[in-house]
């Protein structure tokens, strides 16, 4: 894994070929293999000021657009023209954030975060960070990860949205898959309410029966294999090169094989690297 500086934000990349963007919130993708990306594409983790291993900033500072544009100009940096993105929870949302009204993104990837059903994200968030801050090691661990201002500002940006906009203004393809046994979908209508909502619009999906919202995110390598069959064509199909060649050469493939974190909207995660 490669990692580089740009204005602060900490960012890494692996394998070649077109570009698979991982907002890195609060899950150190570092910690998985992601062996069926890796091998072939060019993946960028990118994790935006606020958050992991990237600078603090003033609380007033923080924005959606400060997020969006901290991913954007790390993959300028690279010479990224056009990307899919993918993420999980916390990070599947920015990954569809990202792609809103934005031609440069290929295809876009949500794992466990119900992008049809979700409201009042920011409200349920703050009282997940009150709840942490009673347990002083919870929020030695939230605060590690991440800035409790950024993650606030996020979901208020969210929350102005209209309602299910993470899927209907995201204008590529999209991809979902979830836990059936997801607690977090039960806070907002429900897993069986979102897969009707998905089924509804035509969306590709998978749901891993059984599996809570943890489980299925460490079930991510048996997923991704379909996932990066699915993305192949889109980033194939873009006539554009997906990464420009950069003084210094391209990064070379990398697989540490590292067992994963855990990826709660608001909790505990870690960055082994800094740029």
């Amino acid at each position: 894994m490669t990692a580089r500086s740009v204005t602060g934000t900490a960012h890494a990349v692996r394998g070649a070929g077109p570009a698979v963007v991982l907002p890195q919130c609060n899950v150190d993708w570092a910690d998985f293999g992601l062996r069926a990306l890796v091998e072939r594409f060019t993946v960028v983790a990118v994790a935006p000021r606020g958050f992991m291993g990237s600078d603090r900033l003033a609380p007033a500072d923080y924005s959606a657009e400060q997020l969006t544009g901290d991913i954007e100009r790390v993959l300028d940096d690279l010479g990224i023209d056009s990307y899919a993105a993918l993420g999980y929870s916390l990070n599947g949302a920015v990954a569809s954030y990202l792609a809103m009204d934005n031609p440069r993104v290929r295809g876009v990837v949500c794992g466990g975060f119900p992008t049809t059903t979700y409201a009042a994200l920011a409200a349920s968030r703050r009282a997940q960070l009150a709840e942490r801050q009673r347990d002083p090691q919870a929020w030695a661990e939230t605060t590690a990860t991440l800035d409790p201002a950024a993650l606030v500002t996020f979901w208020e940006a969210v929350d102005r949205l209209p309602p299910a906009a993470l899927v209907d203004r995201v204008g590529c393809p999209v991809w979902s898959w979830w836990g059936g046994a997801d607690p977090l979908f039960e806070e907002f209508g429900g897993v069986a309410a979102h897969r009707a909502a998905i089924e509804a619009r035509g969306l590709p999906h998978r749901e891993l029966p059984g599996l809570d919202h943890h489980q299925a995110l460490t079930a991510v390598e048996e997923v991704l294999p379909e996932v990066a069959d699915w993305l192949e064509p889109h980033l194939r199909a873009d006539p554009q090169p997906a990464r420009r060649p950069a003084p210094g050469g391209d990064p070379q493939p990398a697989d540490d094989g590292r067992s994963p974190t855990d990826a709660d909207p608001a909790g505990p995660g870690s960055s082994s690297s800094r740029t």
